[in-house]
């Protein structure tokens, strides 16, 4: 959860896109396969802050945390039962064109990658 919260950090100093945009509430997290432990933490507020956590026995679950904010980007943290740790950035936006709730959390995320891929705000 640490990493977690370090990564969500650097990732608002950065100019870094949701990856995915859902339209409803309530995501739908999915991962290739196992049991995770997923955090999700709102990284467009500082401190950035955990919404959520939960644990499942297979490749996904539900969010069943409190209401997300419509354009806010979240950084979705997964840590897999074999030790892997996959991580997606989302957002929400109620008016898509093609409804979805699905983020597929699907890239290895690690802190000293994420710094490398970002650049700086232009000053």
């Amino acid at each position: 959860m640490r990493a977690a919260l370090i990564l969500a950090s650097v990732l608002l100093a950065h100019p870094v896109k949701a990856e995915t945009w859902v339209q409803g509430p309530t995501p739908l997290f999915r991962w290739d396969t196992g049991g995770a432990v997923l955090t999700v933490a709102a990284i467009d507020v500082a401190p950035v802050q955990v919404v959520w956590q939960g644990r499942a026995i297979a490749g996904r679950i539900d969010y069943a945390g409190p209401p997300l904010i419509h354009g806010a980007r979240y950084f979705v943290e997964a840590r897999l039962a074999d030790g892997r740790t996959l991580g997606a950035i989302f957002a929400v936006d109620p008016g898509l064109a093609v409804p979805s709730r699905e983020v597929a959390i699907t890239a290895a995320r690690e802190l000293g990658q994420i710094v490398a891929a970002t650049r700086p705000l232009s000053p």
